[in-house]
């Protein structure tokens, strides 16, 4: 008999899972997000400042912050915008990111490097090195210009909520969405995370 797992949401905002993922926002660094505090101004009042998330969470009453938005140069003209979260924005982020991780990444295609634990452009080279020794002297690079504004966000959540629902019996979204609608808010803008994935073909 299959062991049903916890219930995500609950593992997600657990103080164990907030408290780890607070660590790990720390030892990126960064700047603060749109509403100013930094984190060593987080950090100075931690105990309060992640029960209270937690109980936003739990509640259904959390609101992401507004993000800072930074003006970075190209090499070739233009600029990239990035867009900087709260610091509290950021520990939820992690907390989810840290559960979903082992869940979903056995479902990516093994060409897929970027974005990925233990892959980068390293091993995507290594990888075309290995198909062209075995006779493949095509690389087609395909890739999404600005995906996070142009990727469809509800087909990306459906595939989504459906794999966390054959995981655990008990989807992530759909228990946000259901705090939302007892608060009385609409669940909108979700983030996505884009893969980018390199094919080759035999000639």
């Amino acid at each position: 008999m299959v062991q049903k797992q916890p219930e995500i949401w609950g593992r997600v905002t657990s103080a164990e899972a907030l408290q780890a993922a607070w660590h790990k926002v720390v030892s990126n660094g960064g700047s603060a997000g749109g509403d100013g505090v930094s984190s060593q101004e987080f950090g100075r009042d931690l105990f309060a400042n992640l029960t209270q998330l937690r109980v936003e969470l739990l509640g259904g009453s959390y609101r992401s912050r507004p993000f800072k938005r930074v003006a970075i140069p190209k090499r070739k003209p233009g600029y990239r915008v990035l867009t900087i979260p709260s610091i509290r924005d950021r520990v939820v982020h992690t907390a989810i990111a840290t559960m979903l991780l082992p869940i979903l990444e056995p479902l990516f295609e093994d060409g897929s490097f970027a974005y990925r634990p233990g892959r980068g452009v390293v091993h995507a080279v290594e990888c075309i090195e290995r198909w062209r020794k075995q006779g493949y002297n095509t690389v087609i690079e395909a890739d999404i210009v600005r995906y996070f504004d142009n990727v469809d966000q509800e087909i990306l959540l459906e595939h989504v909520a459906f794999n966390l629902y054959h995981f655990a019996g008990d989807s992530l979204l759909s228990h946000k969405e259901r705090s939302a609608e007892r608060s009385g808010a609409t669940v909108k803008g979700h983030d996505a995370v884009g893969r980018k994935t390199v094919s080759a073909r035999r000639v």
